[in-house]
C-alpha cells in the first residue's frame, strides 16, 4: 500500500529545483503517480473536514516571489553567501563579496538584488543554508496603494500584487524593511553544498534567525489564523463526489497506458502539451483534446523534421512520431479518459485551493487593464513528515500568467 508519506517529489539530487504539480504525478510517475495523486486529495479531504489541521502533512504558502534566493554559510569554508538556484548548478556561483556580483553578473538586473540580499539576509545571521522566495528589496521595492478605499503598503514580485493593511503591525515592520523574503526551505546534511538535502524549514530553525527591522522574513507555513479552512458539508459532499469519480475513471485506465505515457519521447510531448493547453486557457479535457494532441505531435513533428539536414535524420523523426500518432489513435478511449482524469484530479485540487485561500492573511489581487482583480494566494506545497513536496496551484490563474511573463531570474 502506498502512503502519504511515501508519495512525494524532490529533486534527485536532493535540491529544491521544481516542484510536481499534483495532476502530473500521474504522467511522471504513471500508475503509482496516479495512486499517489488519490492519496494527496485525500488526505486533503481528512485536513478540511478535521479543523484544517493534518497528522500526514505539513502544508504551505506557495508565495509568488522572484527569485528564488538561496543563503547561509558556505558548508566548505563557513563564509555567507547567497546566490539563485544557480547555487546548485554544476558550476555554482556562490557570492560572497559585492565584488563577486559584479564579477559575475555585472551592473544590472539579478546582480542588484543580490547584492541587496548579501547585505540584508546576512543580518539574520542563519546557521545553516536556508533558501526563500524574494518578495521585495532595493528598486522593486514596496508602494504605497488605496486600493478600493482601503490603505495598503504593496510589493508585486512576480504576478501577484500583495497588499499588507498600512496600519498593521505587518505593515509597519515592511515600511522600515529594505529587503522581504518568504523562507520555505532548509538544506541539512554533512560535507560540501552539493551533498546537502532540501527539507521544510522548522518552526526552531526559523525562530532561531536574528530579528531585525531591515528585513521581513516570513515563514512559509500554512496557518489557519481565521477557522476558515473547513469544508462545509456540501463542500464535503462536492468533493467526495470527485473523489469517487476519479477512483472510477482510474479503475478503467489500462496500466499500459500509464506506462506508455511514462515513456521518452511521449512523456515530454504530452508534458508540453498540457503546458499549451494550459496557456491557451484550456481548462477541462473534452472531446476535442485527443485531436488537438494529435495536431501538436503532427506539428512537432514538421518542427523536428525541419531542424534536421540528412534525410536519415529526418526519416528517424519520421517514424519515432509515427510510433507515437500510432499509440494515441489505437487507445483513444484509454487516452481519453487518462485527460479526463487529469482534468477530475485538477478540479478536486482546485476545490482544496479554494478552501486553504479563505484563511489567507495578506490581501491578493492581479493588475488588469481596469484596476485591480481579487485573486487568491499563488498555492500551497503539501509537504510529507519525510520532507517530499508537492505543488497545488490554479495554472489557469497563475501559471498561464507566469509562462506569457518576462523571465529575469537565471
Amino acid at each position: 500500500m502506498i502512503t502519504f508519506r511515501d508519495f512525494l517529489q524532490e529533486d534527485k539530487s536532493g535540491k529544491l529545483m521544481h516542484l510536481t504539480h499534483l495532476e502530473d504525478l500521474m504522467l511522471d510517475e504513471g500508475l503509482a503517480g496516479m495512486r499517489r495523486a488519490i492519496e494527496v486529495l485525500r488526505e486533503f479531504r481528512n485536513m478540511l473536514i478535521g479543523g484544517g489541521v493534518s497528522k500526514a502533512m505539513h502544508v504551505t504558502t506557495k508565495w509568488d516571489g522572484a527569485p528564488s534566493v538561496v543563503f547561509g554559510p558556505d558548508p566548505a569554508d563557513g563564509k555567507f553567501f547567497v546566490a539563485t538556484k544557480s547555487a546548485f548548478s554544476k558550476a555554482p556561483k556562490l557570492m560572497k563579496s559585492h565584488a563577486d556580483i559584479t564579477d559575475t553578473y555585472g551592473s544590472e538586473g539579478v546582480a542588484q538584488v543580490l547584492h541587496d540580499c548579501l547585505s540584508e539576509l546576512a543580518l539574520l545571521h542563519p546557521t545553516r543554508v536556508l533558501q526563500g522566495d524574494l518578495l521585495f528589496s532595493g528598486g522593486r521595492g514596496v508602494k504605497s496603494q488605496s486600493i478600493d478605499g482601503t490603505n495598503y503598503l504593496t510589493f508585486r514580485p512576480n504576478t501577484i500584487l500583495y497588499a499588507v493593511g498600512a496600519t498593521s503591525a505587518l505593515g509597519q515592520h515592511i515600511s522600515r524593511a529594505a529587503l522581504g523574503i518568504v523562507i520555505h526551505t532548509m538544506y541539512a546534511g554533512a560535507g560540501t553544498l552539493e551533498h546537502l538535502h532540501a527539507t521544510p524549514i522548522t518552526p526552531a530553525v526559523f525562530s532561531a534567525l536574528k530579528k531585525t527591522n531591515r528585513v521581513v522574513a516570513l515563514d512559509a507555513a500554512y496557518d489557519d489564523v481565521s477557522g476558515n479552512a473547513t469544508f462545509t458539508t456540501d463542500e464535503d459532499a462536492e468533493f467526495s463526489l470527485l473523489l469517487s469519480r476519479i477512483g472510477t475513471l482510474a479503475q478503467r485506465i489500462p496500466a499500459l497506458i500509464y506506462t506508455t505515457l511514462m515513456t521518452e519521447p511521449l512523456h515530454a510531448i504530452v508534458n508540453m502539451f498540457l503546458n499549451q493547453q494550459v496557456r491557451g486557457g484550456h481548462a477541462h479535457a473534452s472531446k476535442q483534446t485527443l485531436d488537438a494532441l494529435s495536431l501538436f505531435l503532427s506539428a512537432r513533428q514538421d518542427k523536428e523534421m525541419s531542424s534536421r539536414s540528412s534525410a536519415e535524420g529526418k526519416e528517424k523523426v519520421r517514424q519515432t512520431f509515427t510510433v507515437m500518432l500510432d499509440a494515441v489513435r489505437t487507445n483513444q478511449q484509454a487516452f481519453a479518459e487518462w485527460f479526463e482524469l487529469h482534468t477530475a484530479i485538477t478540479d478536486a485540487k482546485l476545490l482544496v485551493i479554494r478552501k486553504l485561500a479563505q484563511a489567507s492573511r495578506v490581501q491578493t489581487f492581479i493588475p488588469t487593464a481596469d484596476g485591480f482583480r481579487v485573486t487568491g494566494p499563488e498555492g500551497f506545497v503539501a509537504v510529507s513528515h519525510a520532507g517530499k513536496m508537492v505543488k497545488l496551484v490554479d495554472r489557469l490563474e497563475f501559471s498561464r500568467a507566469n509562462f506569457l511573463a518576462p523571465k529575469e531570474w537565471q
